[in-house]
């Protein structure tokens, strides 16, 4: 890893383009919008709703997020009725935007958090009928292991697997060529291992694989942990792909960020929950983040005659950036622009507890 001495990265500089990030925070099991709604009444989560609501309309660019955010404020407020509400307007009205596919999974949970499973029932066979995308089916998979249902989440983690792989011949060669975190977390193998365990199946190829990808990455976290332990005070500095940046480089360098980062929708809210506990550690006097420039970075390939993909390389592109003063000091002010470049508030954007 290369980095001057003042500075103690977060893991390589690969890391802080979000890879290290992602699968460190990405929760082990249960449903992905499982935000801890116990901790809040059901008044904050109608002031959240309407809060949401209010976004949707301020902010045109982020308004099926928002809506999709409002819906399930709404189902934590327990109001059912105004959580299909938002998500039938969501899939009526903006059925081109690639996060729709995420309101489909939600009005299932919806249904199934009323009780009304005939509905739930009828919803997911619409989705199963609608081609889902990976990230659709991992979700959906998710939220039925959440409610105990094992064997059909477990039809929907296959069906992710096979989105990403091609089939399951093709995951147990994807896994044996590149067994990333990404790869365990996001194309669906992870929660396919953990179910098949769960149901008593004996693991196959493609479990043993998964387990030994989550081992290697928990050995790397125990050695970085132990690295870090042995050091004294230490300076964090990270590199991260704004909003808008984010689709243009998995277009363009898919080894930097693959699709299913994309398609996971929770890039900016993995790192937040990283960034805030890195801050937090005892010996951390400062922590700092840079918006990366993938034009930039191009252009410093370009001339340096290597690949983006080259760790020193980023780590030059992210120093440059701190020198057009582009660096955020973590924690971002409450009421100044939000770091991920939303252009909302930060209390209004990631930094709102109640959407992380």
């Amino acid at each position: 890893m290369a980095h001057d001495k003042t500075t103690d990265a977060l893991g390589t500089p690969a890391d802080h383009d979000g890879q290290k990030e992602m699968a460190a925070s990405e929760p082990a099991g249960g449903s992905v919008r499982d935000r801890a709604s116990g901790t809040h009444s059901p008044h904050d989560w109608d002031e959240r709703a309407r809060q949401c609501e209010r976004d949707a309309t301020m902010y045109p660019d982020e308004v099926v997020e928002a809506l999709i955010d409002a819906a399930e404020a709404w189902k934590n407020a327990g109001n059912f009725t105004r959580a299909e509400a938002t998500i039938r307007r969501v899939l009526a009205e903006h059925s081109g935007d690639d996060a729709v596919e995420l309101a489909w999974p939600m009005l299932i949970e919806v249904w199934l958090a009323a009780g009304k499973d005939e509905q739930a029932r009828d919803e997911l066979a619409r989705l199963s009928a609608s081609r889902p995308s990976v990230a659709a089916s991992t979700f959906t998979a998710e939220l039925l292991e959440a409610h105990g249902d094992y064997e059909t989440a477990l039809e929907w983690a296959e069906r992710a697997v096979i989105g990403w792989a091609g089939s399951m011949a093709g995951a147990v060669e994807r896994m044996s060529r590149d067994p990333g975190p990404f790869a365990v977390m996001m194309s669906g193998v992870g929660i396919r291992a953990g179910l098949r365990a769960s149901l008593g199946y004996e693991p196959d190829e493609l479990d043993r694989l998964t387990s030994r990808a989550r081992d290697a990455f928990a050995q790397q976290l125990d050695a970085l942990a132990a690295s870090h332990a042995r050091s004294g005070p230490k300076e964090v500095r990270g590199l991260f792909w704004p909003r808008g940046a984010l689709e243009e480089v998995a277009r363009r360098w898919p080894t930097l960020v693959p699709a299913e980062v994309v398609e996971s929708g929770r890039y900016w809210t993995d790192l937040e929950a990283q960034y805030t506990a890195v801050a937090a550690e005892a010996r951390t006097t400062r922590v700092t983040i840079v918006p990366a420039d993938p034009d930039a970075l191009a252009a410093l390939a370009l001339e340096e005659k290597l690949p983006v993909e080259d760790n020193d390389l980023r780590w030059r592109h992210r120093e440059a950036q701190r020198a057009r003063k582009l660096a955020i000091s973590w924690p971002p002010p409450r009421n100044g622009p939000c770091w991920c470049g939303s252009a909302r508030k930060y209390k209004k954007c990631c930094g709102n507890p109640a959407i992380r």
